[in-house]
């Protein structure tokens, strides 16, 4: 499988604690809000909800559009 680079603004499918995959945006995280320690991870915004938070690397899958 080939490396995926992962950038600000890329549409992702996001799983956080034993909630399902979801799909959602990476944003930069909250001024005050701290990355967690030792951790390869994004902070992903949540589509049609109000929940966010630093999701790790291996809980995130790029979405694909076929063109």
């Amino acid at each position: 499988m080939a490396a995926v680079s992962l950038r600000l603004g890329d549409l992702v499918w996001g799983k956080l604690g034993r909630y399902p995959p979801w799909p959602g945006k990476i944003v930069n995280p909250p001024k005050d809000l701290k990355k967690p320690r030792g951790k390869k991870c994004f902070f992903v915004k949540f589509f049609g909800t109000e929940d966010h938070g630093h999701v790790s690397l291996r809980f995130i899958h790029e979405v694909y559009s076929e063109s």
